[in-house]
């Protein structure tokens, strides 16, 4: 599987280079990207590796150089994903054409979570670091 070199810039504005990050690994690192314990489609992760860089605002943000993944490798992806121990993900056919992350986000909020207070609060935080307001 790919290894992903990455910086993770702190809040202080530090910074820690990352080399030799699993794909796996790293894409825990990216903020709510599975956090709903939903494996996005491809489209949805090619768009955002495909932007180099995710601000998390007061969170701090990750840079890396841009690349996307072949069918293959996000087939291998999956898998790993859901051979992960002590991990409750799964993937949903009806969000396979969308493109867009936050569209994503809401579309598995609202069919999966709707009610939920817990993940309410998760999906607030992100987008109120992302945007400055909720």
């Amino acid at each position: 599987m790919r290894k992903v070199c990455y910086n993770a810039i702190f809040p202080d504005d530090s910074r820690e280079t990352i080399n030799n990050c699993e794909l796996v690994d790293f894409l825990f690192e990216l903020p709510i990207l599975l956090n709903f314990g939903c494996i996005p489609p491809s489209r949805v992760i090619n768009s955002l590796l495909l932007k180099g860089e995710l601000n998390s605002g007061m969170g701090g943000s990750l840079e890396w150089e841009v690349f996307q993944l072949e069918e293959d490798e996000y087939v291998t992806l999956v898998d790993s994903l859901l051979k992960q121990p002590n991990l409750d993900i799964f993937t949903d056919k009806d969000f396979q054409n969308i493109e867009d992350l936050d569209k994503w986000v809401i579309s598995i909020f609202l069919k999966y979570y709707k009610g939920n207070n817990e993940m309410l609060k998760v999906a607030e935080d992100y987008y109120q670091e992302k945007f400055g307001h909720s």
